[in-house]
């Protein structure tokens, strides 16, 4: 299994309905091999904290590799996310 995670640093500027909006599409997303995602803003306990956290499960590589190449998931990335977002921090694990 291969867990994936992104967390993001908005731009300064972004509204609540944008980041509403951003998470709405994230947890929305088509995932073909893997489960719902799970989209998550920050609690907002520590100064410095990212912003939003994006982690899906995928049964194999494979799955995410197609996931990752996907041209839906592509222009998810480059439409909603890229204008809103100034840094992306990501990791995917073994579990």
């Amino acid at each position: 299994m291969i867990r994936h995670v992104s967390v993001f640093r908005l731009r300064p500027g972004v509204t609540d309905p944008q980041v509403e909006e951003l998470i709405a599409t994230l947890r929305d997303m088509e995932i073909s091999d893997a489960p719902v995602p799970i989209v998550r803003r920050d609690a907002g306990l520590r100064e410095g904290n990212l912003d939003v956290l994006f982690m899906c499960d995928f049964a194999d590589v494979e799955g995410y590799r197609r996931w990752d190449t996907d041209p839906e998931h592509i222009r998810i990335r480059r439409e909603v996310v890229a204008p809103l977002v100034e840094q992306v921090d990501r990791i995917q694990v073994r579990l």
